[in-house]
This record gives structure tokens, sequence and C-alpha cells, in this order.
């Protein structure tokens, strides 16, 4: 309790200026700056220079704007994580400015799916404001933006939302834009800017057809969507998407339609042809690490923390003086996908194929001729951070 009076103490005695929300007739509330926000610890909030402003306080750590952040000193600077832009929208591949896109321009309308730019990090405490509000918050895209289904008169409550020290929490919206829900290559494809055959390890069907995998947004159910799809492009087999049940074969044309007509669609992306490699270290268009092998690095000489399942200890790639420590259970447990993990690290290449299963993370269908890790040199320290390990950041570090 005496911690909490003394850091609010801090925030006054230093900042003296925590905005009043709007309590007067067309008194619009101060908007956080955009830039040169950092998260701070709240160790470091006496430590921050005049002119810092905190923005929202989170519990541990504060949203901060610290013009001058190189006039900090370095201990300071090391200790504090700056923030991404906050007028920046970003879904997908696709992201836009938010500066013409205030609480002024929403217009009536119904429900629909849009983007929602936050005032920083997003914090449970604001999630839940927003759907007492009435907005859906369906998922977090890139930092700092949310998608959300929600009317007109939803958004409009959502912008008299504010953040612990005042702040609007939503900087912006905007209706989910169509050419952001699909493939930029698809979308060049539907305007005819290019053909089927110029998608380089696309998959194409014996009619010359395109493979593409359709997504609804997390709130739709995907038989309703497949039905909906099907009314413009025929439904193809799972297995022509490796097992996805919502891939179609399309020309192209179609899909312009598929967006606008059926605004559950999230997102249209191309399905490629999958081919089964043996070794991806040395591959030259993969990892390429066999010119570092050829230059004497192999990874002698270093200890390589491995946090993951257990490891079989007596598997032939893992030879005496190889694994030199170990925490948590290794055997009497899941050692199938950390005994993959580890040999792809520092595997001496000496058993005669690799396991068939691991763990059921769907990297792995047939066993592969004999390989090496990457840095097969290496001695491994290794942590079962899911039985009888530890999965506390400060211990994996």
């Amino acid at each position: 309790m005496a911690k909490s009076i003394l850091i609010v103490m801090v925030l006054l005695c230093l900042f003296g200026m925590v905005p009043q929300a709007a309590s007067s007739v067309g008194q619009a509330p101060p908007q956080a700056p955009a830039e040169d926000l950092y998260l701070v610890p709240n160790e470091q909030i006496a430590a921050l220079p005049t002119g810092a402003r905190i923005i929202h306080y989170y519990g541990e750590s504060v949203l901060a704007y610290v013009p001058g952040n190189d006039k900090l000193a370095l201990p300071v600077r090391t200790r504090i994580t700056a923030v991404p832009r906050t007028d920046q929208l970003a879904y997908r591949s696709w992201s836009g400015n938010l500066a013409d896109r205030a609480a002024a321009a929403v217009r009536p309308a119904g429900p629909g799916y849009y983007l929602l730019g936050l005032v920083g990090p997003t914090d449970q405490a604001w999630l839940e404001m927003l759907t007492s509000a009435g907005v859906q918050v369906l998922d977090s895209c890139s930092a700092p933006t949310v998608l959300v289904k929600a009317d007109n008169a939803a958004l409009l409550r959502s912008f008299e939302l504010r953040t612990s020290e005042g702040f609007p929490i939503v900087r912006g919206v905007e209706p989910v834009p169509l050419h952001a829900r699909i493939d930029p290559e698809l979308l060049a494809l539907a305007r005819g800017e290019i053909g089927i055959r110029d998608l380089k390890g696309a998959r194409i069907d014996e009619l010359g057809r395109l493979v593409v995998r359709v997504d609804g947004f997390p709130d739709q159910a995907e038989k309703s969507l497949i039905e909906k799809v099907r009314a413009h492009a025929e439904h193809a087999a799972p297995e022509w998407a490796y097992s996805c049940p919502t891939a179609f074969f399309v020309n192209g044309p179609e899909l312009l339609s598929i967006l606008n007509d059926i605004r559950e669609v999230a997102y249209i992306s191309v399905v490629g042809e999958r081919e089964l490699h043996n070794n991806l270290a040395p591959k030259d268009y993969i990892l390429n690490i066999t010119p570092v092998w050829d230059l004497g690095y192999n990874g002698t000489g270093i200890i390589v923390g491995h946090n993951d399942g257990g490891v079989n200890l007596t598997h032939p790639d893992f030879p005496s003086g190889v694994i030199i420590a170990t925490y948590g259970a290794m055997t009497n447990t899941d050692n199938e996908h950390g005994t993959h993990t580890a040999g792809s690290v520092l595997g001496r290449g000496l058993a005669a194929s690799s396991p068939t299963n691991t763990s059921g993370c769907g990297d792995q269908t047939t066993p592969l001729s004999t390989v090496r890790g990457m840095a097969h040199g290496a001695r491994l320290v290794t942590n079962n951070m899911f039985d009888s390990g530890t999965s506390v950041l400060k211990d994996l570090e």
C-alpha cells in the first residue's frame, strides 16, 4: 500500500499535469502523443526527464511520453521499452494512417468489423471497458490495433473511454478495408494485373484454377462461411489445402465478388505447394548454413540454452558430453518434440533416422535421412519447461 502511494506521489510531483477528462459540453479531451512512447518500469519513473508525461498506469509499469530519450542515463535507457507509433492501424499485411480517422469521422452504420487504434499496448482493463461499451473484441492485430465487431453507437461510446491518466484509449477507427482482407498478389490477380501462372509456388489444379484459402472472422461459423463462398467459387476437397476445409478453386475475378458480397470473410490467401526437405540447414534457399561450416564455425566452444519439452538423453545424436545439464523431467515424459528441436540445434548426425513423432506439432511427417544440427559442435543445457522444469523468465535467462 505504501509503495502504491509513493508511486502516485512521484507521478504527481514529477509531472503535475494529469489531464482531466472532458467534463463540460464541447471540451475535447487531450490526445496522447503518438511517438516517443515507452513502457517504463515503476522504479525508473523518478529518473525520467522534465517534459515526460505519463499516459497510462499498467500496474508494474507505465506508458510514458519521453522526448529526448538519447539524453537519458544509460542504465535508464536500457530498462525502458520503446512502443511503436500509435497513429497507425495494421491488419495482416496492410497498414494505414489514423490522421483522418478520428471519432468525428464515425458515421451511423449497422454492426460491422472495424480496426480500433489504441493509445498504447493493450491493457486487459481496456478490453473489459470496450466490452462494457458494447464493442466485441475479436482479436489483437499488430500493436496497437485491435479487431472488433460493433455498431456506430458502441464505437462512439468507445471514444469516451479513458486511460488511468485521462487520455482517450481509442485513437481512431477504420472499417476493415477490402484490400486488407486479401493477399496483395491475389488482389492483383483479381484486378487482372497478373495471371495465375505469375503466382510462383501456388497450388493449381488440372483445369488451371488457383487454390485459395478463405478464412472468416473469429465470430463466424465455418459451415456457414463455406455455404456463402460456394455461391461464388467451387469448394475444394480438404486435401487440396492440406486438410484445410475452407479451400476453393478460383480463376481470379470472383475474388472481388467474394470480398464485396461476404463481409464475414476476414482474409483470402494463396495455398502454396509443399515440398519435403530432408535437411533444411544446408539448403541455399533456406538457412544456407554450409558456407558458415566451411569457414570453420560449427558451434564448438558454445553452450546453448534449450527450453522445450524433455530430451531423449540416450538418443544417438547426443553422445556423452553433448548435453551437460538438465532441468525437469527427461524420461517418463513427452520428450519427442524437445528431442527434435535439440537435434535441429546441435544433433551430431549419428542416428539412423530422426523421430517420427514430434508431439503433435505438425512439423514432421516421415523419418528424415541422417542430418546434423546447425551448431553440431556445441553443447547443450536443457530445461523441460512443461514438466518439472521452469517457465519463469528470470530462470530461463
